[in-house]
């Protein structure tokens, strides 16, 4: 049975069947709608008192068709729900279709009745119902209300004439074009006993009889071949019950509906319906059918399909999936950092993986990851490294204590990458890149000097200005091009070597005027610091390490400066797992918040150390996060980040962000995602996994914060803690520092 329900600025659509049916009913109505909902739900409830209602049956012999050609509209639909319109608060109205299937035999009787017609005799219909009144309120309303609009002229009093009760003859249907298709061929299909009733509750009469006659012309839009009959059943309690009982009409001659018929006669309004009528009750956003691979590993929030609420997650099971890079855009307070940053970071740790977090704004994001560690975490596992203390510098080196003897391949591959870092990072100091021939023996000295244990940038320097140090480098050998090119560099006389080194200085002299990056960059470490421990975890498990940097403190240039540098140092270290097999690398996660602060140095795109980082950071279980505001604010990187197999995660933002990504963002349309409501929902297009052929993007209620979900706990002690552990006081500092580049000044 069949029910749609109108009500004050709502349509709902109802279908009843016994229990038994229920499961294999639902499994067809998903394959007829495959996008609509299915919920449990309770059925509509009439008072008896305040409602009136009519029956609409068959007004000739079934054999002839009401109206089934699918090119029409779906006008009764339209105009039925206009009624809404029309309903106050604790009004409503109900089309009711019960449906019986019918035997075979209906075939026999459909197939005399046309032999009849053929000879001009129209079967007339026996009817006859409870209460032996006979009403056909469809004849009068034929002549004034064709249409909804009809109810304006009711409302003003205008009166609604009447045809004369007539039954059409065979002459009069051939001088029209003859019976319909859909009549000639209704035998084909099976049948089925069809009853109709309309419904209405108002506690005003004269509104009650209105509303009605209203609903009874929208239902006049099926007519063709055949028409609607219609009783008035009045205010009756006993035409109640059988609504509420959903009865099945006694009658002599059943109104035997095909299934063409009763597709016209039952079904759901078109989207251009939906658009023109918010009334009807629909889903707000447009929901897909997620694959079970994404049921389990790193939640991401909730959809809803098909009326049910399923949790989807990053799977944890493909790793190579899992440390593609992903990019979370969204407007301030939206839900992107505490949200989605700090959940990931939470839930991260959860699953045994190790978490980096750059904390560029107020220090909220990077409180929120700190304090819902897991119950029984290490607090020793938290690195909570504060480089706004600019009176207790936290010491950085760019190189890090990558571990391979010297000399070896994997001492050779580092002091290349470190290389290629270097001329990378000083480029950088100067705004535009360096010159072949400076590239040529800054890039000799560094392959010489970093494939040592310890070595760092001041050595380098010292390699590349001191006679003493360059001469004892080039007699320590290494690779053969990089000798030759010190050698060359070394038979130079003082000025013109002077004049080549000159730029050099002059970068590095950039780097010395800052003094709080001076500070973190030059002076050695107080104490190792292992990017790559902190990746693979240890027995106790992973770790957190939190990178505290504001911009107001460092200044934009010193910001973008050290933010290069913890990148590099992370991704420097990253590649140290290249001893180690593929399968055994654990994933770990970079998380920075604000990059536009800090993203200066991958213009570059593909050729900086940040399109590096992006290409390859997978391969090695490198996932990288970043949580921005605006499409534009990483220009051409975003190109690498695509080229990379880039994650969305798109919290309400401007409409040309949808319209740029469109192709990334199907099935869902621009239109769809700029429905995205402004917090805690977000458009999730993530990259499948080897076992899932393709995950639609979706849109998602994003899980809580992870302190809604977890709790916290203060761990702000380790703030002070790890600046013991990691820092000196900036008197030491500087002076560290000044021994150093007095020897190379």
């Amino acid at each position: 049975m069949w029910e749609t329900v109108l009500e004050h600025g709502t349509v709902k659509y109802f279908l009843s069947c016994p229990n038994l049916w229920a499961e294999m009913i639902k499994q067809k109505i998903s394959a007829t709608w495959p996008r609509a909902a299915v919920v449990q739900s309770d059925v509509p409830v009439f008072d008896s008192k305040n409602s009136t209602g009519a029956t609409l049956g068959l007004k000739h012999h079934y054999f002839m068709s009401m109206k089934t050609d699918k090119r029409q509209t779906r006008a009764h639909l339209d105009s039925l729900i206009e009624v809404t319109r029309d309903l106050s608060k604790n009004e409503k109205a109900m089309l009711q279709v019960v449906i019986m299937p019918e035997s075979d035999d209906w075939r026999d009787s459909a197939a005399e009745a046309y032999q009849q017609f053929k000879k001009d005799v129209l079967k007339k219909r026996l009817r006859f119902n409870l209460n032996n009144a006979l009403v056909s309120l469809g004849e009068i309303l034929d002549g004034g209300l064709e249409s909804i609009s009809g109810f304006c002229a009711a409302l003003s009093g205008e009166g609604i004439s009447t045809n004369e009760d007539g039954v059409p003859s065979r002459a009069s249907l051939l001088r029209d074009g003859g019976l319909s298709e859909s009549t000639m061929h209704k035998t084909r299909y099976k049948g089925f006993d069809v009853t109709t009733r309309l419904v209405v509750e108002s506690q005003d009469w004269e509104k009650r009889e209105i509303l009605l006659k209203s609903a009874i012309t929208a239902m006049n839009d099926l007519n063709a071949d055949n028409e609607w009959h219609v009783s008035v059943e009045g205010v009756s309690d006993k035409f109640i019950r059988k609504v509420h009982r959903r009865e099945v009409d006694a009658k002599f001659e059943g109104d035997i509906f095909s299934v063409p018929e009763l597709a016209k006669l039952v079904n759901l309004p078109l989207k251009s319906t939906q658009e023109a009528f918010p009334e009807v009750v629909q889903q707000e956003k447009t929901e897909v059918d997620p694959p079970p691979t994404i049921s389990k590993g790193i939640p991401i929030g909730d959809i809803t399909w098909k009326g049910s609420i399923i949790t989807v997650c990053w799977p944890t099971h493909d790793y190579d999936a899992l440390c593609k890079p992903r990019l979370v855009l969204g407007e301030q307070g939206c839900g992107k950092s505490k949200g989605f940053g700090a959940g990931f970071c939470a839930d991260s740790l959860r699953q045994g993986f190790s978490v980096f977090v750059a904390e560029t704004a107020d220090g909220e994001f990077g409180d929120m990851c700190r304090d819902t560690v897991p119950e029984g975490f290490p607090p020793d596992h938290i690195i909570d490294l504060d480089f706004n203390r600019v009176d207790w510098p936290i010491a950085l080196s760019m190189f890090g204590p990558m571990k391979f003897e010297d000399g070896t391949v994997d001492g050779k591959i580092a002091a290349a990458r470190f290389t290629d870092y270097l001329i990378s990072f000083l480029g950088k100091l100067h705004g535009e890149e360096m010159s072949p021939r400076m590239n040529r023996y800054l890039g000799a000295a560094a392959k010489l000097t970093l494939s040592h244990q310890g070595a760092g940038i001041s050595d380098v320097i010292k390699t590349l200005t001191d006679d003493k140090v360059r001469k004892a480098t080039i007699q320590r050998g290494g690779h053969w091009k990089a000798v030759a090119d010190l050698k060359d560099l070394d038979k130079m006389k003082p000025d013109a070597r002077d004049n080549l080194l000159r730029p050099i200085m002059d970068r590095l002299s950039m780097l010395l005027a800052n003094d709080f990056i001076a500070n973190i960059l030059l002076q050695p470490e107080a104490k190792e610091m292992s990017f790559r421990r902190w990746m693979d975890g240890d027995e106790r498990g992973p770790y957190l390490v939190i990178f505290r940097a504001d911009k107001e403190v460092l200044g934009e240039e010193g910001l973008d400066l050290l933010m290069t540098a913890i990148n590099g140092r992370w991704f420097l270290e990253l590649l140290g797992r290249r001893n180690i097999k593929e399968e055994e690398r654990t994933p770990c996660f970079f998380i920075q918040d604000e990059p536009h602060k800090f993203l200066g140095s991958a213009t570059g795109g593909g050729t900086s150390i940040w399109g590096q980082m992006v290409r390859e950071s997978r391969k090695y279980r490198g996932g990288l996060i970043w949580l921005g505001h605006n499409f534009e604010d990483f220009g051409s990187f975003v190109e690498t980040m695509k080229a990379a197999g880039l994650q969305l995660v798109l919290y309400k933002t401007k409409p040309s962000v949808y319209q740029q990504l469109k192709s990334e963002l199907r099935p869902l349309t621009p239109e769809d995602c700029d429905k995205t409501p402004d917090v805690h929902w977000a458009v999730v297009a993530m990259k499948a996994p080897k076992d899932t052929e393709q995950i639609p993007t979706m849109m998602v209620r994003m899980a809580p914060p992870p302190d809604k979900r977890y709790g916290q706990r203060e761990m702000g002690y380790r703030v002070e803690e790890c600046l013991k552990e990691y820092g000196r006081s900036f008197e030491e500092a500087e002076k560290l520092i000044q021994g150093e580049t007095e020897k190379f000044a």
